[in-house]
Parts: structure tokens; sequence; C-alpha cells
């Protein structure tokens, strides 16, 4: 399953100490976790650009969350002595984007629109058919929660030489270009009892990696980005 975030509820309750718990990528699956600040779960399955993290309890929905909003947690039953408290990631500065127009408001409707339909093979398209491959997710047969992406603004940066640092995070190669992105983007869970819809406001890096695939990577939230904003309707 490719996408991300769409939050529904995760049962539980989260005791904290002193000692910080930062977003981390690579966690494993079966990792306990907790997503978007407030919800303790375990992660399903490791995604593109997000983990499926399910709650404890045992009528709990799996979740697609972002890498950085996410942080390793308790599991269920650990005493509250080995739990961890949710602290936001590290901000990394990222560069000034020009005020993209408004958005029409989230969700047209009631039901979910279809993933945005792939655009040209320009950088701009690229960009596009990558992150609505990223977070579009379809559910196995059966079950419910089908993910639709649909792209409000893409504003692209100017493009920067790889470093080494970045070809070991990234899995690129030094000196190839990188390009900062801000998107504004909708996802629609459809439930069978509900759809959410759900807009974010979101860093990304693109570049190519070594082995030739254009992709895209979530990065740190920074000042500036809107306010994430939800709405559910009734079936």
């Amino acid at each position: 399953m490719k996408s991300i975030l769409l939050a529904a509820a995760l049962g539980g309750v989260l005791l904290v100490t002193a000692h910080p718990a930062l977003a981390e990528r690579g966690l494993a699956p079966g990792t306990c976790v907790v997503a978007d600040k407030l919800h303790p779960g375990r992660i399903q399955s490791v995604l593109p650009f997000a983990y499926s993290v399910k709650g404890f309890g045992p009528n709990d929905t799996p979740i697609i969350v972002p890498f950085d909003d996410v942080v390793p947690g308790p599991c269920a039953g650990d005493p509250p002595g080995d739990r961890q408290p949710v602290q936001a990631p590290p901000v990394r500065q990222q560069p000034g984007f020009a005020d993209a127009p408004p958005a029409p408001p989230i969700g047209g409707g009631g039901a979910c629109f279809a993933n945005d339909a792939v655009q040209g093979a320009g950088l701009n398209g690229r960009i596009r058919a990558v992150l609505v491959r990223g977070f579009s997710h379809e559910p196995n047969p059966g079950e419910d929660g089908r993910i639709t992406v649909h792209i409000d603004s893409l504003r692209i940066g100017v493009s920067r030489p790889a470093s080494p640092v970045d070809a070991v995070q990234y899995q690129t190669v030094a000196g190839r270009p990188m390009y900062d992105v801000r998107v504004t983007f909708d996802t629609c869970t459809d439930y069978n009892r509900r759809d959410v819809f759900l807009r974010r406001d979101r860093n990304f890096v693109c570049f190519t990696k070594a082995s030739g695939v254009f992709d895209c990577s979530m990065t740190a939230n920074s000042p500036g980005l809107a306010e994430d904003q939800k709405r559910e309707v009734p079936k």
C-alpha cells in the first residue's frame, strides 16, 4: 500500500516519561509507535512515504501516516516506566516558495474523488505521478479504506546538486540535481461507513536515485506550512 496520511481514531492511552522520542524512518513492521502525536499502535507495513499503523484495539482500522509523523512508542501492556513521550521532529529550514492561489474547499462533495491523472513527462508531471502513486492505496479484497489523491498546488524550487550526505540518505549520486518541492494535496479515504477527506501542506525533496528511478521523499515540516484540514462525511 502506498500513501500518506489519513487520520482515523486509534485507541489507547499514552503515558510519558522524560526521555524524548523523535520521528524515525526505517522502522520495521511490528514496531510499536505513536502516530500523529496522539495515536499509539503498531506498524503493519512500510510504504514508500509512510507507515500503515494499526491501534491496539480489536476494532481499530489501520491508518496511513507519513514517516515524519511517527515516533517509537510503547506497546500495549508496557509498564509506565518504559513509555516514551511524543516530541515533534526537529525543524529543517526549507527554501521559500511563492504563495499559491487558495485551494478550493477540501473535498467538493460527499463522495471520494478519483486519483489525479498522469500529466505529461516533464518534471512537474513526474513529481505529480510519484506523489499520487505514493499516497494512493488500493485495499485488499474485502477490505475498505481505498485512498485517492488530488494535488491542489505544486511549487518546485531551484535545483541544487546532491551532496555526499544526500547521496547516502537518498540513495542517489552526488552531483545529481535535487529539487525542493512544496505540495498542497488532498487525500480521501473511502471507508464503509464514512469518507474522510484530509488536506496537507508538505515539503518534499525529489531526485533521481542511483538506480535511475525518479523518486520523492517527504522532509521535516517547516514554519509557514498551512495547518492540516480534515472533514468526515458519514454514508
